[in-house]
């Protein structure tokens, strides 16, 4: 009998706490950022952020951060608190002390005001608050005091109203715990040791309740922490010795104390509070005991004694409060209740159950419960088993219900089951970690131990028609009917025996998932037919589960992301979902199908969703509700009632997938703070915080770094709620606030913005209720509007003075541009008189060639007089003097076009200076003027442009001469140091007329002639000219004169100077040297056969000038342009070709080109004439191809000698190639030829020898495989090799037949007729006349030679 009412006494129990465990009870305490544990009041403000009082301070709860405030940290007027409550109509927050008064804070203002006892006469009683609360009416506050009373606040007339022994002599003496009014202007208060007591506010009588032993229906305690009036107007009083319902008409108490017989009791202990909840239920908070639960819409359908508690108790798990002393509580406006406890935090209890939940399967670590690790798991009906170390825990309605014990039947101890297998008979097979397979039938609680099995390390299982596959780290294997065999037939095709998944498809093919060889699929008949690896595309080799779904579609868990197959009949058609296609995370443990067939997935970091209809991934984590750390591979079930569990790290995670997919209201988004900085450092101690619940926030220009913070204030959503944020004005966009609650807007500019937050829960859509904050950034000072009008005024008199200086502008520029016309116009002019002059210069060469060319031939004539040579002498200087003034007009245009380069080499400079020197004592006709030639400096080797130097020398010392009737002219050369600069410095100084001081600023410039009375008339160039060089050779030209004293030029030139810019003369190709033949040479010349010369010049006094001169030793052609010159060089092929290279039709340059260019003329040496002499002409020239290049106007013993060494160079050349004794001298004269003379050779020389057997060759036969004519190929040979082509066909053949008689492989006369030589007699001969001696001896001396060596 007493068993069976134990029994009915705990089935009692458990209904009556059924609905307390099944809240899920959230923490916060000082880990979060709670001030203190002990908790004492909560209250909510209007904007919905929670607010704490503890017993070390106040705290704010936005619902992702706590805000503390401290006596010394803000105008809190102490930090043990007692009460609190929020006046939502006023913004304000009461909070009381233990002993330090009342403050009240100001959540517009964000300030606190302090109220304390003895301030006035309207002021509180006494500085220790032990309740506040507001008035039934809603005008005033009701502020309870432990020594002095009650207070009541008249929030109309802004003034307190004192309630003691003044009002009400009968209450002196009382302490006070509690106050408040029923709304029908009755008082009632909680006493410390004097019970309760009642004020009637019509004529301020008391009257008071206090316990008696001999009544019952007297208080129960005379101590009272808590009175509550429902809504019912039912009058509960919470006291130490239990709860009590007070009767205001009779003035009875029923009272409600625990029971320990029954369990709908209600807990022992002291009641702290009590408050009525939104859906009617009355909630009591008892110290050392937990919390009571009434529901008020039944409690007067039953007798008190029958009244049935729900009980809420400590726990130390979700479903518990954290201590069982709880102290206050309070229900937000969005349903949540939190609990205050003493010591232990604030537990929260939400309105809903959260999506996610974890089954109670806790083990014990370090007096701490933590989850346990879960491997397998299944199911059967509802009713859910997992897996442990050697045990079975079966689970039903979320609640462990039965362990069955596998250490009897375990192969080896402490090993887990790394998987549990529901078979069609609702048997559980189980897969053990090296410890084989167990079978588990749930009706009787028998475990048969599978035979065989023993060792196996088993990852799962398939029920395939009547057999059982179990894959394994072993391989495959299969059990029917008590024989459990390997499965040998699959197993030796397998690429890896680490099974992990088996399935078979619709088709009726086997899938087998490894561990490090991805997918192999068989065929019907067992035949592997398809492997799937990361090397032909897969995205792991690593299966952790396969399922077929309803659809018959494969689905596979790899560590690389989830593999989708559509048809199984093509299983190279795939789709694979990783992170970025939504994933949370791509290592896939576990795969479950819901009925909806939507398709539910486990990973390392959370679970995740493929909506079968969206065709999207969602993803769910931590935050909302699922464990923290790894799920375990293939650890998933459903239950017949829908719910997934998935296996865990840290247990078993469960969900209703209709209930988590459910469309959600989310709670919409706050503003929760607006905080600047004090300075440029944004860290927490710099934050100024500023008020903002007035919608708009204006701050200085130098505050325009801020931050906002936003939240969900509805503690169910927090976690689960998503962000997104714009400032308008600024960027109207919206941006994601990536998991972020606190968004830092840096240097904004001045101006006015709009600051809209709006929330959504995660994997939904975006609320349309948008919370905004206008806020407005001051302008600096510069910027404001007065400072603006100040800038318009100071605009307009600018505009003023800018129109009157505009016109002034317009008459100077119109000034400056006819200067500037008139400017231009002269130098225009000027240059129009340097085009003129040098196109003169150019015409007048040509003549001068005609003059000086006969002349220096007249002088070399023995036949003339003395007398008529003299008169030669003075034409030829007259026509030398001519061609010097030509040449300095030429050199002066090339310093103004910029087209003289300078061309440096390293010489001594004294010996340009002796020669110029000397040239010019020698020619001195006056003797009153003698040249005097000083010399000082002894290193003169320097870098310098000769040609430069000699033509400033000749200019300064032509002046001089000119300006000096007697006296000297005295040209030097010394060093000197200038600022640690060595210069070398030549002067040319005379004692002639001098210049006067106006002329002397203006000598340099161009054809300025000089206002004195001894100017001499000249061109008024040579100077500008010697100014121009002096710059062009980077040295310094310096002039002093005194009038009738003399002049003094000086040309300093840095010694160290190399000129890295300047072309220095050892990298230009040097043109064959010229030398006048000597008499022996020129009558070999005369007596040798002639040699053709083709002469091309448009100027048909020179071209007769050249051919003159040639004709008595060369047979002449001549062209009067470049294209006829052309069609005669390829008909005649010329031994040489002199040409012009400005003319008509066709340019010397072209035909230089063309003939270098053309294989039948490229070995013709070609001779450039031209007047142009720059550096930059003759590098055309020879970049045409040219072999020399002589400059306007020339002697003809200039071009004889030129021509004598072209053509002896070429003999050379021509020697070498005949020749047989130097091999290496041979090969540097092939490589002197150009490209097509060489593949001239080559080719000839290849005829010859693919034809080398051939007896009659002949010039005819070459000529027909070059297609070309006889004349032309037997010149072209001639003038490239000296010989004839018959000569040439010999040497080859000799130069072949040498290399057979070499090898030593046949005999003289097989070489003979391998080479074409009928006669071996004749073969000899040749060979003899070509190497000096036999091919028997040649062979021997050979020999000889390497025997010695």
């Amino acid at each position: 009998m007493k068993k069976t009412l134990q029994i009915i006494l705990f089935c009692i129990f458990c209904i009556c706490n059924i609905n307390a465990n099944t809240y899920t009870i959230k923490r916060l305490g000082i880990e979060n950022g709670l001030s203190s544990n002990y908790v004492v009041g909560i209250t909510q403000d209007i904007q919905g952020r929670m607010w704490f009082a503890t017993e070390s301070g106040l705290n704010c709860f936005d619902g992702n951060h706590f805000k503390v405030y401290k006596k010394y940290s803000s105008d809190l007027c102490g930090n043990e608190l007692n009460a609190i409550y929020s006046d939502d109509k006023d913004y304000r927050i009461w909070i009381g002390s233990q002993r330090d008064g009342l403050s009240i804070f100001d959540c517009l203002q964000q300030t606190f005001r302090t109220v304390r006892a003895g301030e006035n006469d309207q002021s509180i009683t006494t500085n220790d608050i032990t309740d506040i609360k507001g008035s039934k009416k809603g005008h005033g506050i009701w502020i309870t005091t432990y020594h002095r009373g009650i207070n009541y606040y008249d929030k109309k007339k802004d003034k307190f109203i004192q309630i003691y022994d003044n009002k009400v002599p009968a209450l002196g003496g009382k302490k006070c715990f509690t106050g408040c009014d029923d709304g029908k202007g009755n008082i009632y208060l909680g006493h410390d040791g004097q019970g309760m007591s009642i004020i009637s506010t019509k004529d301020w009588k008391l009257r008071n309740f206090i316990h008696s032993n001999n009544d019952d229906s007297s208080i129960p305690s005379n101590v009272i922490h808590s009175i509550c009036v429902d809504s019912y107007n039912n009058v509960w009083v919470g006291t130490d010795n239990g709860l009590a319902l007070f009767n205001p008409k009779t003035g009875k108490f029923t009272s409600f104390r625990h029971d320990p017989k029954n369990p709908c009791s209600i807990l022992s202990g002291q009641i702290r509070d009590i408050k009525e909840m939104k859906n009617g239920e009355l909630w009591i908070c008892i110290n050392m005991g937990g919390v009571s639960i009434i529901d008020l819409k039944n409690s007067f359908l039953v007798s008190p004694k029958e009244l049935k508690f729900k009980n809420i108790i400590a726990q130390n798990n979700v479903n518990g409060l954290s201590s069982p002393n709880a102290r206050t509580i309070f229900q937000d406006r969005f349903g949540n209740i939190w609990i205050g406890n003493y010591r232990a935090g604030i537990d929260i209890i939400s309105y809903e159950q959260p999506s996610f939940r974890t089954l109670p399967y806790i083990i014990k670590a370090d007096a701490d419960a933590i989850s346990r690790q879960v491997w397998g798991l299944s199911s059967i009906g509802n009713d859910v088993y997992v897996s442990a170390e050697e045990e079975i825990h079966k689970f039903a309605n979320g609640k462990r219900k039965e362990t069955i014990n596998l250490a009897p039947y375990s192969f080896i101890s402490n090993s887990h089951l790394n998987v549990i297998y529901r078979d069609k008979k609702n048997n559980l097979w189980l897969g053990g970690y090296m410890n084989g397979v167990m079978l588990f039938n749930p009706k009787t609680n028998k475990v048969e131990r599978i035979k065989g099995s023993n060792g196996l390390n088993v990852n799962c299982f398939f029920e395939d028609g009547e057999d059982i596959l179990i894959g394994a780290d072993e391989g495959i294997y299969k059990y029917n009917n008590g024989n459990f065999v390997c499965w040998q037939e699959i197993q030796n095709q397998l690429p890896d025996r680490m099974v992990h998944g088996i399935l078979r498809d619709k088709e009726g093919k086997l899938w087998i998932g490894t561990f490090g060889q991805g997918i192999s699929i068989f065929n019907k008949n067992n035949k592997m037919s398809l492997n799937l690896v990361k090397s032909n595309g897969f995205p792991s080799n690593a299966v952790n589960h396969m399922i077929l779904d309803s659809n018959k579609k494969v689905w596979v868990a790899t560590r690389e992301g989830l593999v989708k197959f559509d048809n199984t009949s093509l299983p190279k058609k795939y789709k694979v979902f990783k992170e970025e296609d939504g994933l949370e995370n791509s290592q896939v443990r576990a795969i479950c199908e819901d009925r909806r067939h939507n398709i539910w997935v486990s990973t390392n970091s959370g679970i995740s969703l493929f909506d079968m209809n969206s065709k999207i991934l969602l993803s769910y984590n931590n935050h909302d509700g699922i464990p923290i750390g790894e799920f375990m591979s293939k650890s998933v079930s459903m239950t017949n009632d829908g719910l997934i569990y998935f296996g865990s790290q840290n247990g078993v995670c469960y969900f209703n997938p209709d209930y988590v997919t459910r469309k959600m209201k989310v709670a919409p988004a706050s503003i929760t703070g607006f905080a600047t900085f004090t300075s440029n450092k944004e860290s927490k101690n710099e934050e100024k915080e500023i008020a903002f619940l007035s919608g708009k926030v204006e701050l200085p220009n130098n505050q325009n770094t801020f931050k906002i913070s936003f939240s969900v204030l509805d503690i169910t959503q927090s976690d689960q709620a998503e962000f997104s944020y714009m400032l308008e004005g600024l960027e109207n966009i919206w941006y994601n606030a990536q998991n972020e609650k606190q968004i830092t807007f840096r240097n904004i500019p001045p101006g006015k913005y709009k600051f809209l937050i709006r929330s959504r829960l995660k994997n939904q859509d975006w609320d349309s209720n948008v919370a905004s904050l206008d806020i407005i950034i001051a302008p600096p000072l510069l910027l404001t509007w007065y400072f603006k009008v100040l800038y318009c005024i100071i605009a307009t008199i600018i505009i003023i003075l800018i129109l009157k200086s505009y016109k002034k502008k317009v008459y100077l520029e119109g000034s400056l541009k006819m200067e500037k016309k008139k400017i231009s116009d002269q130098q225009e002019l000027n240059n129009e008189r340097l085009r003129f002059y040098t196109n003169i210069t150019h015409e007048l060469r040509t003549p001068l060639t005609l003059i000086l060319g006969p002349l220096e031939d007249l002088l070399c004539d023995k036949s003339l007089s003395l007398k008529q040579i003299n008169k030669i002498g003075i034409i030829r200087d007259s026509s030398h003097r001519l061609l010097n003034l030509i040449n300095d007009i030429m050199e002066f245009r090339k310093t103004e076009t910029q087209n003289r380069k300078l061309s440096v080499e390293k010489d001594d400079i004294s010996t340009v200076i002796n020669e110029v020197g000397i040239r010019f004592k020698e020619l001195n006709s006056n003797p009153k003027v003698s040249y005097i030639i000083d010399i000082k400096s002894e290193n003169n080797n320097i870098y310098f442009d000769k040609e430069m130097i000699v033509t400033i020398l000749n200019n300064l010392l032509s002046n001089a001469s000119k300006y000096t009737p007697k006296g000297e002219i005295r040209i030097s050369l010394n060093s000197i140091n200038e600022n640690n600069i060595d210069y070398t410095v030549i002067s040319v100084s005379d004692t002639g007329y001098g210049i006067t001081e106006n002329d002397l600023p203006h000598i340099f410039n161009r054809y300025y002639q000089g206002t004195g009375k001894y100017q001499i008339a000249g061109s008024g160039i040579g100077l500008a000219l010697v100014k121009g060089l002096v710059e062009l050779h980077q040295a310094i030209l310096d002039v002093e004169s005194q009038e009738g004293k003399g002049t003094t030029f000086t040309l300093k030139l840095i010694t160290d100077n190399t000129y890295p810019e300047a072309i220095h003369k050892n990298s230009v190709e040097v043109q064959p040297n010229d030398f006048e033949l000597s008499e022996e040479e020129t009558q070999e010349v005369q007596n040798a056969q002639k040699t053709l010369v083709l002469i091309v010049e448009d100027n048909s006094d020179i071209r007769e000038y050249i051919r003159t001169s040639l004709c008595d030793d060369y047979e002449i052609l001549t062209a009067s342009n470049g294209k006829e010159g052309w069609d005669i060089a390829k008909n005649k092929i010329p031994n040489i070709i002199i040409s012009d290279i400005m003319m008509p039709v066709m340019d010397g340059i072209e035909l230089c080109k063309l003939v270098k260019e053309d294989i039948c003329t490229s070995h013709i040496p070609v001779i450039l004439l031209t007047a142009k002499d720059s550096l930059q002409d003759k590098e055309m020239g020879y970049d045409s191809g040219a072999d020399s290049y002589i400059t306007k106007p020339f002697s003809a013993k200039l071009l004889t000698s030129r021509i004598v060494n072209i053509l002896e160079a070429r003999k050379k050349i021509a020697r070498l190639i005949k020749s047989t004794q130097a091999q290496s001298e041979q090969e540097e004269a092939y490589k002197s030829l150009n490209k097509l003379d060489n593949v001239f050779i080559d080719k000839i020389t290849k005829i010859i020898e693919d034809n080398l057997d051939m007896e009659k060759m002949d010039i005819g036969f070459i000529a027909d495989k070059m297609c070309m004519s006889h004349s032309t190929l037997y010149r072209k040979i001639k003038g490239l090799t000296d010989m004839s082509a018959n000569e040439l066909i010999r040497k080859i053949k000799m130069q072949n037949g040498e290399k057979l008689l070499l090898k030593g492989e046949q005999s003289i006369s097989e070489i003979s007729y391998m080479i074409g030589f009928s006669s071996v007699a004749y073969f000899r001969q040749c060979f003899k006349d070509e190497y000096g001696m036999s091919p028997s001896e040649y062979v021997k001396s050979k020999s000889s030679k390497k025997d010695q060596e």
